[in-house]
């Protein structure tokens, strides 16, 4: 406002000491200032060639470093930040002090902290869904999804699911140029042993499969590289890379689990979530088509086939 109301002055006195010849200039300048972003010194060296320098010259500074385009402004938006914290229960029941004192370590090495009766970690993951007028927005890797606006509105209801597991909906009201964060707890051991459930959860057609290849049978479960798997949730490279049930081997199967394909995906995305669901069509990961088999290992850049880590992510055999 205070670069406008120089240039205007300047512009004023200019015409004024250069004689009423210039009454056109100066009607110009007054309409420049309240209607038109285009910069009044183009008129100038159109007009006038290359004369008065000094009043080119200052009101061209003027206008670009004070003047913002009509073109420039776009609606608001509202900024949605969704954390989750992942819990995953610690086995201190079936533990012995030196297993319990490795699992410890060993988790609080990637990132996940020891609380209570629970490993947690938060993470931002990537397609959680936030509805907001009648549209549907996803997180991007960070968490973040930006909630466009009206220029009218003065705030906007948006809902965030929660959790997949459960479907339920959390609703919100943001205000346009505001951040929200939203907090998710999100608890993994139900929906680690969903995955362990009887092979009758799955689609008739899976029952065809060999059952070690549904990783729902008992436990200690061997596998081969290539091997088809319902999921790559035991082949953590500090594990012995077998399937064991969660509740009747917590200890193993916790081992197993730390730095699988499950692991690292369900820190990165919602989707593995959806596989708490006991309908084998709902289900990420799942021998219900060769599309969900092994899915998760398809978002971090694994094979979908059985293959057991020999380093922290990487390579595998």
């Amino acid at each position: 406002k205070i670069n406008r109301l120089v240039a205007f002055i300047c512009s004023f006195t200019f015409c004024f000491f250069h004689g009423s010849g210039q009454l056109f200039d100066l009607v110009f300048v007054i309409w420049h200032h309240i209607f038109s972003p285009f910069p009044y010194f183009l008129f100038v060296f159109i007009r006038r060639g290359t004369g008065e320098n000094l009043y080119f010259n200052l009101y061209s500074c003027l206008s670009f470093s004070g003047v913002a385009w009509a073109d420039d402004v776009t609606d608001p938006t509202a900024t949605v930040e969704v954390t989750q914290n992942l819990y995953l229960e610690i086995p201190k029941d079936a533990a012995t002090p030196e297993e319990l004192q490795e699992l410890t370590e060993m988790y609080e090495s990637a990132g996940w902290v020891a609380d209570g009766d629970y490993f947690v970690k938060q993470v931002s993951q990537k397609g959680v869904e936030v509805e907001a007028n009648g549209e549907t927005y996803q997180t991007d890797s960070n968490g973040v999804v930006e909630v466009p606006m009206d220029s009218e509105q003065d705030n906007v209801e948006v809902t965030v699911t929660a959790s997949p597991v459960d479907e339920v909906k959390e609703t919100y009201v943001v205000e346009p140029g505001t951040v929200t964060q939203v907090t998710q707890d999100v608890y993994l051991d139900d929906i680690i042993a969903e995955m362990g459930t009887d092979v009758s959860t799955e689609n008739t057609n899976v029952q065809e499969q060999p059952s070690e290849n549904v990783g729902t049978v008992s436990h200690g479960v061997s596998y081969s590289r290539g091997d088809t798997v319902h999921c790559n949730r035991f082949n953590g490279f500090l594990g012995d890379g077998k399937y064991y049930d969660k509740y009747d081997h917590p200890v193993l199967a916790a081992r197993n689990f730390f730095q699988s394909d499950c692991d690292v995906a369900l820190a990165w995305y919602t989707y593995c979530l959806s596989d708490y669901s006991s309908v084998a069509s709902k289900r990420y990961c799942s021998l219900y088509s060769d599309v969900n088999k092994g899915h998760c290992s398809v978002l971090v850049g694994h094979s979908r086939k059985y293959h057991k880590h020999t380093g922290w992510f990487s390579p595998s055999n």
